[in-house]
């Protein structure tokens, strides 16, 4: 494994976020932000995944969620 690439919708009010992290080089990856800017919400809709649960929006319950978590082959995680 050396890239996971993820792509949220709609997850816990994170509107949109898509990203590739590298473990090419390293085997650890650091996500900093302010407060109150998503990283919560990032955790909870990794948390979801985990336990095979689908992440949603709570305050726009109206919005349609999307969460791809996929290795750089393309296999979901």
């Amino acid at each position: 494994m050396k890239k996971v690439i993820i792509e949220f919708s709609h997850c816990y009010g994170i509107n949109h976020l898509s990203h590739t992290f590298d473990f090419s080089e390293k085997s650890a990856a650091l996500v900093y932000a302010a407060n109150g800017v998503m990283k919560t919400s990032f955790a909870k809709t990794f948390k979801d995944l985990s336990k095979e649960i689908e992440p949603q929006d709570r305050i726009y319950t109206d919005r349609p969620t999307s969460c791809s978590v996929k290795l750089e082959d393309g296999s979901d995680i």
